[in-house]
């Protein structure tokens, strides 16, 4: 991908009246220099107003130091939040990564397949934002779990749903 491709797809959703925009995986990760001219086209393009998310992916071999290093570089460009940036189960790493005093909202949790899981996300991994999935997590009685432990934490949460109609409409 590149930053002209990057400036086309921002047309694309901003033309359909989208308010937040996220992007990530396929290309990021890889090489710092284009995640960041990528992450800057989008900005350029969106403008102040549109929220842009990044989820960098968590298959590329990236530790908490490389994380925080990545998450500071895209500060300038107002990222909503950075998402499953390490391995779903590293949560003494995005522990870290929010220690490091970052702006950027944390979020964590697509993979995460119980509600024990999240409570470990939410306690040890200090994430700000959890995404549970219903179609891996066990469903919307452990959503119920999920959300309540977020909200005793006072951290957001964001069901994430991507798959399927199915998923989403849930």
């Amino acid at each position: 991908s590149t930053p002209d491709a990057m400036r086309r797809a921002c047309e694309f959703y901003l033309q359909r009246g989208f308010t937040a925009i996220k992007f990530g995986w396929g290309v990021f990760g890889h090489d710092r220099k284009r995640d960041l001219a990528l992450v800057a086209a989008a900005r350029e393009a969106l403008g102040p107003a549109v929220e842009l998310l990044i989820d960098p992916g968590w298959m590329v071999n990236r530790s908490a130091y490389d994380a925080i290093e990545l998450i500071r570089a895209l500060e300038p460009y107002q990222v909503y939040w950075v998402e499953d940036f390490l391995h779903p189960e590293c949560y003494d790493g995005y522990a870290r990564v929010k220690e490091a005093g970052l702006k950027t909202r944390l979020a964590a949790g697509e993979q995460e397949a119980t509600a024990w899981g999240f409570h470990d996300l939410i306690a040890r991994g200090k994430v700000d934002v959890v995404q549970p999935d219903l179609s891996r997590c066990g469903g919307l009685s452990q959503v119920r779990k999920i959300v309540w432990e977020a909200q005793l934490a006072g951290i957001e949460v964001c069901p994430h749903a991507w798959l399927t109609d199915l998923l989403s409409a849930a």
